[in-house]
This record gives structure tokens, sequence and C-alpha cells, in this order.
């Protein structure tokens, strides 16, 4: 899967599959109403027979989903206008002189601007991953592959495993290590394991795709490298759970103490695994898919080095293509998003920087959007509409007839526990530990990207060993967007 950069995407199934992405009424630019929207529906329809049509069958007539997306809907419309909100706030810090360059919010700028400069990056072209590829190319060993392992952990590369920080499933006031799989360039395991005409087609469109890039790349014989990409691929595929097995906690739930991690995964040093990625007085580890490791034993002790780093190669290539020079990025885009999404247009550049801009430094893009277009009395307003809504909660269940008095007694309990945040954080995420590269040499698109990657991967092993904090956002402030997390009882707008 082309791996997402915030942590908080790639961590574990069970935690997507249980966090709640809330969906709104259907909302219209040229429409003030407030409350339920009545345009949209298609009287026409019976609700009993087709509810959906019922409720958007109007809007589903009249709107048409950008060429560039491959999905459309009431939030996405909300988040183009955040979108355009977020772009002028960050070119009026840029001109203003009210932030220097210690500021996380002339970080932001600068970010945003050195991902702008299309002539940069064609001018860098690969070079940004030149301090990578030297590395790949100088493994020789089981051991040199050890050590590559951690190396390119530190910037979410996303090889075979990876290695992430989140509360213990089963003691969520805990900080948990986990090891998780990854490693494959396809969305999901079924991409490798159907045998249906299009499953088919889809592997060979990837290989296709794989032989491309690694021409861009200048590997001599993609052909080759292609094939052995999915060959390691399909393996690794072969011993990852299905869609349906990731959901269980207690099958993602493995704990290991480090001389049972050892045993399972004999080839690599985990104590200096550990120590190379910043991870200090490790206990147990909890593997969520240990399957998966013993395949990775397999293939690292077995496997030839030369196609292992091809595999290394296709990984750092395809997580680092989108920030690269135009070819890379068309490339990626022809099979990520044309071919596997049916999105017909790139999206524009200031879009997509725009994105990774929030991405990396979300907390102080966070700080400029919060003072253009949410202030205070707007916080404070929608904080007691969600205590009336918890009040007529409340009042629900203690009238339910089907509900027994002790568990009427704990879902108040919890519902008068969930923590509500809205808005903004009270406390900013600090920002002075990323560096974004700005001087002709290094200064590249990517460089930043590596950059960023690299802080959040520093500051989430950080959390290891220290108390959960439950002040954390998993969102910026201008993503349009709520979630609830199960782990920490809280709901979040």
């Amino acid at each position: 899967m082309k791996k997402l950069n915030s942590l908080l995407s790639l961590i574990l199934p069970v935690l997507l599959a249980s966090i709640v992405s809330c969906s709104g009424p259907s909302e219209t630019a040229e429409d003030d109403t407030i409350g339920l929207d009545l345009t949209n529906i298609d009287s026409t329809v019976t609700p009993s027979e087709d509810f959906f049509r019922f409720v958007n069958g109007r809007w589903v007539d009249r709107v048409e989903i950008p060429s560039d997306r491959g999905s459309w809907g009431s939030f996405a419309e909300l988040r183009e206008a955040s979108n355009d909100v977020v772009l002028n706030v960050l070119t009026k810090a840029a001109e203003s002189d009210q932030y220097d360059e210690t500021t996380d919010q002339r970080k932001a700028a600068d970010f945003f601007d050195i991902g702008m400069d299309s002539a940069a990056a064609e001018g860098f072209g690969l070079h940004p991953l030149d301090q990578f590829l030297e590395r790949i190319d100088a493994i020789s060993s089981v051991e040199d592959l050890d050590d590559y392992m951690a190396y390119q952990q530190g910037y979410t590369i996303g090889a075979f495993f990876g290695f992430g920080v989140i509360p213990d499933l089963m003691k969520s006031d805990e900080m948990g290590a986990y090891i998780f799989s990854g490693g494959l360039g396809l969305p999901e395991r079924d991409y490798y394991t159907k045998t249906d005409d299009k499953s088919v087609e889809t592997r060979e469109k990837y290989l296709e795709h794989l032989r491309k890039m690694f021409d861009l790349a200048g590997l001599d014989d993609p052909a080759s490298a292609a094939d052995q990409v999915m060959e390691l691929e399909t393996r690794l595929a072969n011993a990852t759970l299905t869609k349906e097995a990731a959901r269980q906690i207690d099958t993602l739930y493995n704990k290991y103490t480090m001389a049972e991690l050892e045993e399972l995964v004999p080839s690599v040093d985990w104590a200096s695994y550990f120590e190379d990625i910043g991870v200090e007085n490790v206990g147990d580890v909890i593997v969520t898919e240990p399957l998966f490791m013993e395949e990775y034993e397999r293939i690292a002790t077995s496997v030839d080095i030369g196609s292992i780093k091809n595999y290394l190669r296709w990984h750092l290539i395809n997580g680092s293509a989108a920030y690269l020079n135009y070819e890379m990025v068309k490339a990626d885009f022809d099979f990520y998003s044309n071919y596997l999404q049916g999105v017909d247009e790139m999206r524009p550049r200031w879009k997509r920087v725009l994105g990774n801009t929030s991405n990396y430094l979300g907390e102080a893009i966070g700080k400029l959007y919060v003072d253009e277009a949410f202030p205070p009395e707007a916080k404070e307003k929608a904080q007691k509409m969600v205590n009336n809504i918890k009040l007529a909660f409340a009042d629900r269940i203690k009238e339910l007839e089907w509900m027994s008095d002790s568990t009427k007694e704990m879902a108040l309990k919890k519902l008068n526990t969930i923590t509500v945040k809205i808005g903004y954080p009270d406390e900013w995420k600090n920002y002075s530990e990323l560096i974004v590269d700005k001087g002709p040499e290094r200064g590249s698109y990517l460089q930043n990207i590596m950059n960023g990657r690299r802080f959040q991967f520093e500051d989430n092993v950080d959390k290891y060993g220290k108390p959960v904090d439950k002040k954390e956002w998993g969102m910026t402030p201008q993503t349009v967007n709520a979630y609830y997390n199960p782990l920490f009882n809280e709901i979040v707008f």
C-alpha cells in the first residue's frame, strides 16, 4: 500500500475500523439553509423503497464528481472551502514580517513555498534519494539489511515491517510498542491473491508500473527487478492477515518479550534495532502479525540479496515519487490515481503541496487558520451545543426499557466521561525540532518531506514509556471531519 505518512493512518486496521468518520448532510454553495436542507430530497421516490435516493436524489442529479477526484460529497465541498482559507493564511504569513525564521508559522509557509517550486524539483531530479540508494547499494549481508531496516524506519519508508507507539489495546492508559506488517505496493493483500479477471489485470498493470518506475530511476534490467518485487510482495501478501481477521483485536494482540521476539525473528538484532531507531528500555513488544514476521525471516535469510535490494529500492521510489520531478509524479498518478481510483486529472500542485504541508505542520497552519476562521466564541458555541446533546442523550438512556439499571449506570458513566474536543487544541504542538531545508544543496521538496517524516517518527517513539497524553489531537483544526477514539473515549470535531 502507498504509505501515508501520518502514523495514525499506519498503525492498526482495528483502530481504523473503530474510529468513526462522520458524514454530514449535503449542502450547496448557493444554499444558506440552517438545519435540514430539503432542496436535495427527491420526493418522486418512496423512502421505504430507496431511502438514499429519497434523501439525496436531487443532489446526486445536480453534482458531478470533479475530474481530479475519485469521489465527491458534502464534506469534500467543505474541504475545498477550507483549502482556500488555508492557502490564504499561508500566503499572508509568507508575506508578513510578523513571523520570523524561528516560528512554526514561518516554517509552514517555507515548507509550502519549497514544495511549490516545480522548477527546483526538476533540477534536483532523483538526487534527493541518493543517501538512501547508496545505503541500499552497500547491503551485502543479513546484518546490513538489519541496519538498513532501522535506518529506513526513521523515515517511514515502509519496506517489510514497521514500528510504532500507540496505547496498549488491552490497557489504554499505557503506551505500547508495536511491530506491524507492511511492504506491499498494492493497496491490500486481495490484489495479490484474487484470481478474477480484474485482479489479474491489476497485477499486470502493476508490473508495467514497476518496470516504468525502475526505468525512470535508471536501474539496469527494469523487467527483472519488477518481477523480483512482485514475487516478494506476493509472498508477503499471502502471509498478511485478511481484512476480516485484521479487525479482531485478539488476533492482532500478540505480546512478545524481547527473548521471544528474538526467537520469532532471529535474523534481526532487536537490541541494536531499537537502539538505532531511538527507543530505549524496550519491554514487551506487541506483534500484530507473527506469521508475517516469520515470512520476513524466511525472505531475509534465504532470498537472493539482489532481489531484496530491488524490493527496497522500489519502496524507496514508491514512497517518494509524488515529491520528485514531473516524470515520476505523473507515472505515480497514472497508476495509483488514474488506474486504481478512476481519477482523470491530477489535482493542482498547490492543493497537493498544501495537503502535505498540513500533514507535517498541521498545527502550525492551525494557528493561522484559527485566527482567521474560528474565533473563541465559535468554539464556545459549539461546546454548548455538544453539552446539550449529551444531556439529551442521558435522558434517553434513563428512559430505555430494554436496558437494565446496571447497564444504564455504566452507559451514563461512559457518557459523562467522554472527552469532547472542538476546533483546536488548548496546547499547540511544538515544531522547533522540525528542520525545513531552504538551501540550494538540500532544500528540495522531498528532503523536507523526509524531514517531516523523521520529525513525526521521533515524536512518536518519544511517547514510549510515558503516560498516555489524552490532550493530543489526531486531526488538525483545518481538517473537515470528526472521529470517535474508543481507546480514549473521546470525540473530536
